[in-house]
């Protein structure tokens, strides 16, 4: 009869499958695609404001957010190519 004992599992055990885990080192590509998410929010984000206070510089700042997304964009190809 089969006990449900947990055993200890070494990490170098290869008919063990390793944990699934969606933690995990970061790349350069990353970084630049979180660029361009967080330019494509920024700009989101700055254009509401804008129009909430009707304040022209929010306006100006999201305008602004478009071509920055742009270059990460950019870049988040060329560097995943080089990849």
């Amino acid at each position: 009869m089969p006990t449900h004992k947990t055993a200890k599992r070494k990490t170098s055990d290869p008919q063990l499958p390793t944990r699934f885990s969606m933690v995990r080192s970061f790349q350069l590509a990353d970084f630049v695609t979180l660029g361009n998410g967080v330019c494509g929010c920024l700009s989101l984000m700055f254009a509401m404001k804008a129009l909430l206070t009707q304040n022209t510089d929010f306006l100006f700042s999201s305008f602004w957010c478009i071509p920055a997304g742009v270059v990460f964009d950019v870049l988040d190809g060329r560097v995943a190519r080089w990849r």
